[in-house]
């Protein structure tokens, strides 16, 4: 799941199925920010580092595509 934007206390989350919900910003730990990939771990909400570094490069090896 990865954190798409934030409406003031409030997450919008895209799963990894194309779909969008909100859970309240309350819920994601310290620190979360727009683009990072979560994961649920128990009634908590987990940061996912690798996963979101791994979207970050193929964001910007897509972007990079584009301009060459």
């Amino acid at each position: 799941m990865i954190i798409e934007r934030f409406e003031g206390l409030i997450a919008v989350i895209e799963d990894d199925d194309g779909t969008h919900f909100e859970i309240k910003k309350c819920k994601l730990p310290d620190g979360a920010k727009e683009g990072d990939y979560i994961y649920k771990f128990g009634d908590d909400y987990k940061i996912d580092d690798n996963k979101t570094d791994e979207i970050r490069k193929n964001i910007i090896n897509l972007q990079n595509s584009l301009w060459n």
